[in-house]
C-alpha cells in the first residue's frame, strides 16, 4: 500500500530470490516506477495505474495492450494482468492478448476488490491455472465482491457460482454435478435469494411428457436442478 515497507532494493531481491526458485511472482503496483518491480511474473495494475506507469491515459482494447506491452519490454514482465472496472480485465503477453468480460452487476462497493482479483489470480495459478483462466476466475470473484458492501470476503460457493453464470449452464462442461457439487451450488443460488426447484426422471426416451414435466417444474422456481436416475435406480423401478 505504498507505505514503506518495500524500502528500495527490497523487492527487486525478494523477486530474484523468487525467480531463481521457480516461483512466479505477482505485483500489485503502487506509484509510478514500475521498474522497482523488475523481473516479476505479472503486474495488475488498473486502468488508471496502468496509464499513470506509461504517462498517458489509456481506454479502448489496442490502448491497454500497447501500454501494457510497452511495460512488458521495458522490465521483463512475463504479462500483465490489467484491470478495468466496467469492462473486465485484460490480460496481455509479448505476443497475445484476451480481453475478458465482466458480468453486469449491482456495484456496492469497490474496497478490497482488488486484493480479491489478485489474491484469486495467484491461487488459480499455483493450482495450474494458465493466465488466461486464472484472470476469468479472479475476475468473477471480483465481480462479487463488489456487490457487497464493506471490505467483504468470498466463499466458495459464491465463486463457483459466479463461474457457472459466467460461462453458462447449458454450455458449462460441468453442467452435470455430481451431489456435492450441486449441494454448492443451490446454497450459492440461495444465497442470491433465488428459489430452486427439484425434479427428476429416467428420461431414456424424451417423450413430450417429459417436456411438459420440465416445463412446468422450471416455472415454478428461479432454477431447476434436474435428477436423472441411475442404471441401478431403473433396475429397482423396473426390474432387471
Amino acid at each position: 500500500y505504498g507505505k514503506g515497507i518495500l524500502l528500495d532494493g527490497v523487492a527487486a531481491e525478494l523477486i530474484a530470490i523468487c525467480r531463481e526458485a521457480g516461483k512466479p511472482v505477482l505485483v500489485d503496483p503502487k506509484g509510478r516506477d514500475y521498474a522497482r518491480y523488475a523481473g516479476a511474473t505479472a503486474v495488475t495494475p488498473n486502468r488508471k495505474e496502468l496509464g499513470e506507469a506509461v504517462g498517458h491515459a489509456v481506454f479502448a482494447d489496442d490502448e491497454i495492450v500497447a501500454a501494457a506491452r510497452e511495460l512488458i519490454s521495458a522490465h521483463g514482465f512475463d504479462f500483465v494482468v490489467a484491470t478495468r472496472s466496467e469492462k473486465g480485465m485484460s490480460v496481455v503477453g509479448p505476443e497475445e492478448a484476451r480481453h475478458i468480460a465482466t458480468q453486469a452487476r449491482e456495484v456496492f462497493d469497490v474496497s478490497g476488490a482488488g486484493d480479491t482479483v489478485i489474491a484469486t489470480f495467484a491461487l488459480a495459478l499455483a493450482a495450474g491455472a494458465d493466465p488466461v483462466a486464472a484472470a476469468s476466475i479472479a475476475n468473477a470473484a471480483g465481480g462479487v465482491v463488489v456487490g457487497k458492501r464493506g471490505t467483504a470476503r468470498l466463499s466458495v460457493e459464491e465463486l463457483t457460482g459466479a463461474l457457472f453464470r459466467s460461462h453458462g449452464p447449458t454450455a458449462h462442461k460441468d453442467a452435470i454435478l455430481d451431489a456435492a457439487s450441486a449441494a454448492r451450488m443451490v446454497t450459492a443460488w440461495k444465497a442470491e435469494g433465488l428459489s430452486v426447484g427439484f425434479t427428476n426422471g429416467c428420461f431414456d426416451i424424451l417423450h413430450a411428457g417429459h417436456v411438459s414435466l420440465l416445463h412446468a417444474a422450471r416455472s415454478q422456481s428461479d432454477r431447476l436442478v434436474l435428477g436423472l436416475n441411475s442404471d441401478a435406480s431403473l433396475r429397482r423401478l423396473r426390474g432387471p
